[in-house]
């Protein structure tokens, strides 16, 4: 499947694995993709010798990881997440902080 340091997963694979034996498993790609966190550190570290700004700062870092949880949050929860009012939602804050239970789909 791929190594999981940072969100590299390589190649993924897509199958029926656990529902039936239709799909095999099979690549989604032609070929394996690069590991891109060597271009990454690369990036930081020319950063920190010429002050520059890296191509995945700490605000682009934070907007990630804002969009995952809410999306995990809105598919747990079955229904639609706004960003502005995440703080306004009880559902969502009790489901981030592991309180609320996740709507079951199936």
């Amino acid at each position: 499947m791929g190594i999981f340091m940072g969100h590299h997963i390589g190649n993924p694979t897509y199958s029926s694995e656990g529902v039936n034996e239709e799909i095999k498993p099979t690549k989604l790609l032609d070929f394996d993709p690069p590991y891109p966190g060597t271009e990454h550190v690369r990036n930081w570290c020319d950063c920190i010798r010429n002050g520059g700004q890296p191509n995945a700062n700490m605000d682009f870092g934070y907007m990630q990881g804002i969009a995952v949880l809410l999306g995990d949050a809105a598919y747990s929860l079955g229904r639609k997440v706004v960003f502005e009012r995440v703080f306004y939602d009880a559902a969502v804050v009790q489901y981030l902080v592991g309180t609320a239970q996740p709507v079951g789909f199936g």
